[in-house]
């Protein structure tokens, strides 16, 4: 990073001030002025720097400025230590100038910290711009950037609340409806269909005599005969066809947002399946919880494979998702 000329000037000028004899420094200097400090970091000050000689606070900032800690860390970077000693000494010249060629560094730092929206570093990097000067140009625009990211933060968290709440509202339906649905099948596998008190069989009927036939009239067939042969070919052609053997059933992909939020589901898909073996017509039967595996389940059933056939076949299927497979 190229300094401007009154800042390697003072850097300079405080280097050899910090060769002549001083005052020893405050209590904990040694640990703020230490080599190796973290250079992004935004902690608190480990000291107090106004209770810093000048002269300390000359040197320091000296030598943060050739370890290239011109803002950061906080409390050990070179405007820090200049902004506390102009302070004491408003009227140095020499650190004026140098407070105002480390101003563009700190705007580009602030930027860039709205950027990557790191609201707490941009805004104490707002303070030092302010500190160094008051009536600098972009006061304005930074703070309306920050205060614009720290609104898009929240509204992103609201976002991430309210779809929280939808998907543990689909979760409790779902929950429901398992409930339900095994409390049915109990009650059936208890109570069979058509149980209850057996009714009384009406008396026999008297067996009655057919009629006399005339002559070129059909002999009627006997009761459980066999239906001529026209009528036993219609009856094959009107049972559904068999469903050709599946070969290729590709997983169907969990969605992302469900697999976070640990949701489990099914999809009732029903579809064609063509002559030479793909698939077609995919739609979504029923859904629990709807909306949200739907695309999943298609997007896997259009991908099966069945053997081929002579003719199309209409077929359903239950796609399940569960975090347990």
């Amino acid at each position: 990073m190229r300094l401007g000329l009154p800042v390697a000037a003072l850097a300079a000028a405080l280097l050899a001030c910090a060769c002549q004899p001083q005052s020893p420094p405050a209590a904990g200097a040694d640990a703020v002025d230490g080599p190796g400090a973290a250079t992004g970091s935004t902690a608190a000050p480990a000291v107090d720097l106004s209770r810093r000689p000048i002269d300390d606070l000359k040197a320091s900032g000296s030598r943060a400025l050739r370890e290239g800690r011109l803002h950061a860390p906080a409390g050990d970077s070179a405007i820090e230590y200049w902004l506390e000693a102009r302070r004491r000494d408003p009227d140095d010249a020499a650190l004026a100038s140098a407070i105002t060629d480390l101003q563009p560094y700190l705007l580009i730092a602030c930027e860039q910290a709205i950027a990557r929206r790191d609201v707490g570093a941009a805004q104490r990097l707002h303070g030092l711009i302010a500190a160094s000067d008051p009536h600098a140009p972009a006061l304005q625009r930074l703070a309306g950037a920050i205060a614009g990211v720290e609104a898009d933060i929240e509204e992103g968290a609201k976002a991430a609340r309210e779809q929280d709440m939808r998907l543990a509202a689909v979760e409790v339906q779902r929950v429901r409806a398992d409930a339900d649905a095994r409390a049915a099948a109990t009650v059936r596998v208890a109570t069979p269909a058509g149980a209850g008190p057996t009714p009384a069989l009406p008396p026999p009927a008297a067996p009655q005599r057919p009629p006399p036939l005339a002559d070129g009239d059909a002999v009627p067939a006997p009761a459980g005969a066999l239906p001529p042969a026209g009528a036993r070919a219609a009856a094959v052609a009107e049972s559904p066809a068999p469903v050709p053997r599946l070969l290729h059933q590709p997983a169907p992909r969990y969605p992302a947002a469900a697999l976070n939020r640990r949701v489990e589901g099914a999809v009732q898909v029903g579809f064609t399946i063509r002559p030479d073996g793909s698939v077609t017509a995919a739609r979504v039967v029923s859904a629990t919880p709807p909306g949200v595996f739907d695309r999943s389940a298609l997007a896997a059933v259009g991908e099966y494979r069945f053997a081929p056939g002579g003719s199309s076949v209409a077929s359903a299927i239950t796609v399940r998702f569960s975090l347990d497979q």
